[in-house]
């Protein structure tokens, strides 16, 4: 008996260090870039060449994007996505049912969620926060 509840306890740590470490991917980015996570079953090559066509609005918002498909993660980032970061992407939108879209400001909250893509509405946002105002204004 005293070895299951050993064993449970360990098992319950382990689930909870790694449920932190996942989320602890997503924070690598608080106060450095706003994050959109973007979910596509279908019309994939779409949504990526939508993010294609508007990399420079992209890049001037300090924004990295992941599309999550059925055939994996895209990101615009250049280091390779870990499964502790494909984990906190996941389930960061199965948190929000529906949404085919997730803002994250810089500050870590959620700014956003969109049941359709639109860049536009998403970049319209962005540019009313304070700190991307505040980018703006900087020279």
């Amino acid at each position: 008996m005293r070895r299951l509840s050993i064993y449970l306890i360990t098992l319950a740590f382990t689930a909870l260090t790694t449920t932190a470490t996942a989320a602890d991917q997503l924070k690598q980015y608080q106060w450095k870039q706003r994050v959109l996570l973007i979910h596509a079953n279908e019309n994939v090559g779409a949504v990526r060449l939508m993010l294609d066509q508007n990399q420079q609005a992209i890049n001037e918002r300090d924004l990295v994007w992941f599309l999550v498909s059925p055939s994996g993660i895209q990101s615009n980032r250049e280091q390779d996505i870990t499964p502790s970061l494909k984990q906190q992407i996941t389930n960061t939108l199965k948190e929000s049912p529906g949404a085919a879209a997730v803002l994250i400001g810089k500050d870590g909250s959620i700014k956003g969620r969109y049941s359709d893509l639109n860049l536009d509405v998403a970049f319209g946002l962005i540019d009313t926060m304070p700190m991307r105002k505040k980018e703006m204004s900087d020279p």
